[in-house]
């Protein structure tokens, strides 16, 4: 306890955030003052990278720095405080330091030190696979994302057989229960519950984030009912409820994604078609409706809708975040919800953009699988001083 501690300087930059924190929150230390730290002669067991310091309480001084960055238009973090964006010449407090710069789709750049004063950063920023908000997106897992509107990204089809092959490899979790028909590596998964979609979506947030790719402030979830419903153009939904929106209401006209009319025309999605009475009887199956596909399809086999969405129609119905909800009484007010069809689908209701399923949150069943969502709480952009 009594040694003279050595230390890098990223060490005592980072004991100094630590011990700052530390006074300021137990009412030690005033906004106005800050413990700094200066490098001792050469002692007893000193090198070239680790020294003696010596602390000192200081009265805080505003310096200037600047930075500049190509690209430009990089958030300038200071002390993880947002004080701009690229190119600045802003004033910081004369206090050890951490600056971080990022824009999206680069790599994060960081410099440290114990006095910023007069402090001159221009910096070529390198391009990675990180994730741009507003543009299409490839993840870790290969699966293509597309915007839909703010800070989110959806993935433009359904969790595979390999993707949750992935995730189970790497937790460790049993696997889900096997469909009792073939299935390849490119078909959606199925047999998950919505715990099951939940438990993915953290491990694949944690994933990411520690491969760089996504941000602390950005995590993967299951979509919002009315998110779902947005993507198939049901933006005028009455109610506030799954089960409010799913009641009759005047003037209203149920729509299917390919239009009003049945049948579906021909490969419009993967329904329970004539190829599926190899194991349904006739009452079960569209009339005259051909897709090929007797059981789930690989993902992307039929067309995408306007967003480049696939399979919100068909192959399998898929979980949404919202539970049920309804009136008190109602036994199922707190199921969790399916949207969409499936390759069982048979009666025009079922294929309605409005139909929602309310189901118990640990189902797993043959015809229900899922996809996500990434979004973002990043701060916003601030503005120019």
């Amino acid at each position: 306890e009594k040694d003279v501690a050595l230390l890098t300087q990223d060490g005592i930059t980072a004991y100094l955030a630590w011990l700052n924190k530390k006074c300021e929150r137990e009412g030690l230390l005033g906004k106005e003052f800050s413990i700094t730290a200066d490098p001792l002669p050469q002692t007893s067991g000193s090198t070239g990278n680790h020294n003696a310091y010596v602390l000192n309480v200081t009265r805080v001084f505003q310096v200037p720095i600047t930075v500049t960055t190509n690209p430009p238009g990089a958030s300038v973090f200071f002390n993880n405080r947002l004080i701009g964006r690229t190119p600045i010449e802003e004033y910081v407090n004369q206090v050890p330091y951490v600056i971080e710069i990022k824009l999206p789709g680069h790599a994060t750049m960081r410099r440290r030190g114990l006095d910023p004063q007069d402090l001159y950063l221009s910096l070529q920023l390198e391009p990675d696979k990180s994730v741009v908000f507003g543009s299409p997106w490839t993840n870790s897992l290969g699966i293509k994302l597309v915007p839909v509107g703010g800070n989110a990204l959806v993935m433009t089809h359904e969790v595979r057989v390999k993707d949750f092959q992935e995730f189970l490899k790497a937790t460790g979790r049993k696997a889900p229960d096997r469909p009792g028909f073939p299935q390849g590596e490119d078909h959606p998964v199925v047999n998950v519950s919505r715990q099951d979609a939940r438990a993915f979506a953290r491990w694949l947030t944690n994933k990411e984030r520690t491969l760089g790719l996504i941000d602390q402030n950005d995590s993967y979830r299951l979509p919002k009912d009315e998110e779902w419903s947005s993507w198939v153009r049901l933006t005028n939904e009455q109610g506030a409820s799954p089960y409010e929106k799913t009641l009759p209401h005047e003037n209203t006209r149920e729509a299917f994604p390919w239009g009003y009319s049945w049948p579906p025309p021909d490969k419009t999605g993967n329904f329970a078609d004539q190829s599926a009475l190899i194991y349904l009887p006739s009452s079960r199956v569209i009339v005259g409706y051909n897709d090929g596909q007797p059981y789930t399809a690989p993902v992307k086999t039929f067309p995408p809708n306007h967003l480049g969405l696939y399979d919100l129609e068909g192959n399998v119905m898929e979980w949404v975040d919202d539970s049920y909800g309804g009136p008190e009484s109602l036994p199922i007010r707190n199921y969790g919800v399916a949207r969409g069809g499936s390759y069982l689908s048979f009666r025009p209701k079922q294929l309605t953009t409005s139909i929602r399923t309310p189901l118990p949150e640990n189902t797993r069943d043959n015809a229900l699988g899922f996809r996500l969502i990434l979004s973002s709480e990043r701060p916003a952009t601030p503005t120019a001083p």
